[in-house]
């Protein structure tokens, strides 16, 4: 779902991911251009850092230091 927050196209939503390395996060509806993305995870097992790549109108691609299961929460904001 998109909402206008200050003026700028927000997407926000969770992915569920289950032992995986990395996993890619299409969003729901894409921006006109390339959106800032901010992530936190969730999880029960350890630490793990995340990184991001490959950030486009239609989505991004989240990168884990380690195997990871749990949620991918993500905003993503319009520039």
């Amino acid at each position: 779902m998109s909402v206008i927050l200050g003026g700028k196209v927000t997407q926000a939503a969770t992915e569920t991911v289950t032992n995986q390395e990395n996993v890619t996060v299409n969003f729901p509806v894409p921006f006109s251009t390339a959106p800032k993305v901010v992530v936190t995870l969730k999880s029960d097992v350890g630490h793990v850092e995340c990184h991001l790549s490959d950030v486009t109108v239609a989505g991004f691609q989240a990168n884990f230091s380690n195997f990871f299961t749990g949620d991918v929460h993500y905003i993503a904001i319009e520039e």
